[in-house]
């Protein structure tokens, strides 16, 4: 490839992009909210005045879920010893996407590479298409589908624990730390640059999907200069379910300047010297390299979206608003 063509591959990479545990969740860092609830625990145990009146408290007060505490329409019940809670409620905390098959009267509860599939009344349930027994089956009370709580939340990955001096239930209070998105953003990004294997952090088969196939070890030093004018730098993130959407600055040269700069350089060497081709085109090389270099640099937001898989978040899709825009900038050079 000669050096132009990679120059403006490169261009338009960067314009472009502007830029097995099944537990998953909301988030799994060690949060306030969680940590809040380990030393209200700590508190409990030591004043039986706090043990008596939890004890006291209705059982839609004594469940908690990453520390927090939920509120229910309909309120959790007990059953041949067994606590049934309102699937929706605590599938969507846990971060799991529930859907209701009216025609089989299934509830199917979906997380990561887990699926569940739970016919209420029955006690037969196929969890990813195996065959497994409730010791007391699903089943609907006020319009609600209520569903076993250690079952559903243990096969999703997520630690139960039940505190017999007060009877409260706490899910997910001990759940292994995940990577945060924006840390996974940053990761990549360093990952491109530094020529690195990106496969462990796409999403499934996508790498291919995500690949626009520039070679960066045909990148000369020079080449490596314009790379580092590209900067994309994670802000924040928002989860829904399984999927987050990472907000990222992206840092570029201002390519309106570029261009103006770089034509008006080049014609003037087409004009007045007086070369052979081989010796013009590295001329204009060195003309583009050092426009890019120099030129001001413009930032604006994007998004990227990120996917869970295997308890880890996996770069999805880049889902730039005005990618159209910014890869119609590129090819005009």
């Amino acid at each position: 490839m000669c050096k132009t063509k990679n120059i403006l591959a490169l261009v338009s990479l960067v314009t472009f992009l502007g830029g097995s545990s099944l537990a998953y969740g909301l988030s799994f860092e060690a949060t306030e909210s969680i940590e809040e609830r380990k030393q209200e625990l700590q508190k409990i145990k030591k004043a039986p005045e706090l043990i008596e009146k939890r004890s006291n408290a209705p059982l839609e007060d004594k469940i908690f879920v990453r520390g927090e505490s939920l509120t229910f329409d309909v309120a959790p019940q007990m059953e041949d010893g067994r606590t049934l809670i309102p699937v929706r409620k605590v599938s969507k905390a846990l971060g799991a996407h529930v859907d209701w098959v009216s025609k089989e009267n299934m509830v199917v509860i979906e997380r990561d590479n887990t699926t569940i599939e739970m016919v209420l009344g029955k006690k037969e349930v196929l969890v990813d298409g195996k065959k497994n027994e409730l010791e007391v089956p699903g089943q609907a009370i006020d319009g609600r589908t209520l569903v076993p709580l250690r079952f559903v939340s243990e096969i999703l990955g997520d630690s139960v624990e039940y505190h017999s001096e007060t009877g409260e239930i706490d899910i997910g209070l001990e759940t292994p730390k995940r990577t945060k998105p924006t840390e996974v953003v940053e990761k990549y990004w360093s990952s491109y640059k530094n020529q690195e294997d990106l496969e462990d952090m796409t999403y499934l088969d996508r790498e291919d999907e995500l690949d626009l196939e520039i070679d960066l070890e045909e990148l000369t030093e020079e080449d490596k200069q314009v790379l580092e004018r590209f900067q994309l730098k994670p802000i924040d993130y928002k989860i829904e379910d399984d999927i987050s959407y990472v907000n990222v600055e992206f840092t570029k040269p201002n390519f309106e300047v570029v261009l103006e700069n770089y034509y008006k350089n080049a014609k003037e060497v087409l004009i007045t010297e007086d070369k052979s081709e081989k010796e013009l085109q590295n001329k204009l090389d060195s003309i583009m390299t050092e426009t890019i270099i120099n030129s001001e640099n413009i930032s604006y937001t994007e998004q990227l979206k990120l996917r869970l898989q295997e308890n880890e978040w996996k770069i999805y899709d880049f889902s730039f608003e005005n990618m159209e825009k910014r890869w119609s900038e590129s090819e005009e050079l």
